[in-house]
């Protein structure tokens, strides 16, 4: 539970046969040798750069302390026989399955991400712990140590995706996706959705899982279409920009307004940079390189999607072959640009790779 993408809830006066129903993961009270602990695999491998334990409404059974292992192993599994606990509330595993799953996971080179560290108990201003991450190689699998028990409502490991692109490239590529490595890294508005929804994988369960901004508070009262047939919106736009997984030509592109009905964009627009230099800076340089003042500038953009309608509810797709989609040529990043405001729930970009090359052209 303590994965759960939701914010933990606090439900009053619920109880279960083992005790307190509580929204995250809370090992029982330690009455033997040792100290509990999980393997997280993450979704993709990637480099950590910090983590954020939540210790919600965990005000007296907080975990006191706790430390993170790393390894890059893909295809990690525990071997038969190992059952752990089902994953069901109440359930543990015997001392000698933990025994049997140490001493296989010793087969694995293990790296120290995090030293044990304090945590503070789960009030609201005191909940969230940060840590900073050093290493800087990627991985696939954690080991979260707690020291020695007790709960944590949400663990976040935040990082970059280290993808690894196949050869030969036969098919598209969708370069958007997050788990491509694409990224979000500058936007002008989130307030009722982040940007970076829009990369995740399948489509949207329901509206909140897509990037929506705010109405404009300076919107006209009358609403003026110009001589193109699209109304001006001169006053109003917001966007966001996509770190892509890699340098590619943009041959397809899917905007997906899934759940969004009555609050979809009037139109979008998408344009690319290519910038190799910026592209391999860590996310947080691009993050800050990128702010809004600067990302709204001009920057070497040009137009790959030319300014579209966008429809309620429903996956459109775009692409190079039927002329809808232009060729600037490679590009690394893209800036999606909506009129005048609204929600998005998912934006594909599908290429193929091109070579890499060391100096900004």
């Amino acid at each position: 539970m303590f994965l759960e993408q939701d914010p933990p809830v606090f439900k009053e006066g619920l109880f279960t046969d083992y005790g307190k129903w509580m929204d995250g993961w809370e090992s029982r009270r330690k009455r033997q040798a040792g100290h509990d602990w999980c393997i997280v695999e993450l979704g993709a491998a990637g480099i950590i750069r910090g983590f954020d334990v939540d210790t919600a409404f965990f005000t007296g059974n907080n975990v006191p302390a706790i430390g993170v292992m790393g390894c890059h192993c893909p295809g990690l599994t525990m071997p038969a026989g190992i059952s752990g606990t089902s994953g069901k509330m109440g359930t543990c595993a015997t001392p000698e399955d933990i025994t049997k799953a140490d001493e296989h996971l010793k087969l694995v080179e293990w790296v120290e991400v995090l030293a044990k560290s304090p945590l503070h108990s789960g009030y609201e201003e005191t909940r969230h712990n940060y840590f900073w991450v050093t290493h800087e190689e990627p991985l696939t699998h954690l080991r979260v140590n707690y020291y020695p028990d007790g709960g944590v409502a949400r663990f976040r490991a935040y990082g970059e995706v280290h993808f690894k692109m196949p050869r030969p490239v036969e098919e598209l590529i969708d370069f958007a996706a997050s788990w491509h490595g694409g990224a979000a890294v500058a936007w002008s508005n989130a307030h009722y959705g982040a940007p970076r929804n829009c990369l995740a994988p399948g489509r949207a369960a329901k509206m909140d899982e897509g990037w929506e901004t705010a109405r404009n508070p300076h919107r006209p009262e009358v609403l003026q279409a110009g001589k193109d047939g699209l109304v001006t919106f001169d006053y109003a736009k917001d966007w966001f920009i996509i770190k892509l997984g890699a340098r590619c030509a943009v041959e397809e592109i899917e905007i997906d307004t899934n759940h969004f009905k009555g609050n979809f964009p009037e139109s979008c627009l998408i344009e690319g940079m290519d910038d190799p230099w910026l592209a391999e800076r860590p996310l947080l340089t691009q993050m800050q390189f990128l702010n809004p003042a600067r990302a709204a500038n001009p920057r070497g953009w040009r137009e790959v999607l030319p300014r579209t309608r966008c429809v309620a509810h429903a996956q459109k797709y775009f692409r190079k072959s039927e002329g809808a989609v232009h060729s600037p040529g490679p590009v690394t990043h893209l800036r999606v640009t909506i009129f005048p405001d609204g929600g998005i729930s998912r934006v594909r970009v599908f290429g193929r790779h091109c070579a890499h090359v060391a100096a900004k052209l």
